[in-house]
């Protein structure tokens, strides 16, 4: 952003009080005026809705860093946005060097802004379910997988093959606890990500809408996750069936020759 801005962190604008009331017993502000450079609770804000001189001024939801809203060159309200030069404007910095730019109010700037919060929002959130369906898809291919009758099996047909399936089974084991604890690190990442939209999306400060959501709107770095991750002991089962198989084969071959 251009440097006569102060451009500083938003507050919750929930608790933003009323600069008019006297005391300890402030009233919650309503309304902020860009020119007054001030809050007002509902019953000071009357003036501006009766007295001429007032009616004209320029009055926002209730901010905080309401002196952040005033061009530090010209202390004029920061009432525009430069598309081009991603900046906030005043009345007089149009005419310096701004002219021929696309400039749009600073309200409707934020809600084209948030707008984009809210498609970001509900990509992150499609994202964070997939994650936690594939989570769930390896957990149950683990809980389905039929190892006990698999060992029963290795036990009557070639017991010395136990050891073997076990080694199989753990490197399994390992391989789908790395994947969940990835997918859940995915999932904490893009929670937080959403957390911080849902912030975003609820705030009322334009300035700080618009200055955070270029780094909130972009979707995190994780893995596409299209590949088939689940049934991830199948190639070993299915090796050692095939090897069980075969001695089964010779050890009826070997019980009818007998008998």
């Amino acid at each position: 952003m251009a440097d006569h801005t102060k451009m500083e962190e938003s507050q919750n604008t929930s608790n933003v009080l009323c600069d008019a009331c006297h005391g300890n017993q402030k009233l919650s502000a309503v309304k902020s005026c860009f020119q007054c450079v001030t809050s007002f609770c509902e019953t000071h804000l009357e003036n501006h809705k009766t007295a001429a001189r007032l009616i004209k001024h320029k009055l926002i939801d209730p901010v905080d860093n309401l002196e952040d809203y005033i061009c530090v060159k010209h202390e004029k309200p920061l009432e525009l946005f430069c598309r081009d030069d991603r900046t906030f404007l005043c009345s007089i910095c149009i005419e310096i060097g701004h002219k021929a730019h696309n400039i749009v109010p600073i309200e409707q700037e934020s809600g084209d802004q948030r707008a984009q919060l809210e498609k970001t929002q509900a990509e992150v959130k499609m994202m964070i379910q997939d994650r936690i369906k594939k989570t769930e898809e390896i957990k149950s291919s683990e809980k389905n997988n039929n190892v006990k009758s698999l060992i029963a099996l290795i036990e009557r047909c070639q017991s010395e093959l136990l050891e073997v399936i076990w080694q199989k089974q753990k490197a399994a084991e390992k391989q789908a606890e790395e994947l969940i604890q990835e997918l859940e690190q995915e999932i904490s990442e893009l929670k937080r990500r959403e957390t911080a939209l849902e912030q975003l999306l609820h705030t009322e400060d334009h300035l700080h809408l618009l200055q955070t959501c270029s780094s909130v709107c972009s979707l995190p770095q994780v893995k596409s996750w299209t590949s088939n991750i689940t049934d991830l002991n199948t190639e070993i089962f299915k090796k050692a069936l095939q090897g069980l198989q075969e001695n089964i084969k010779m050890e009826l071959k070997k019980f009818f020759e007998i008998s």
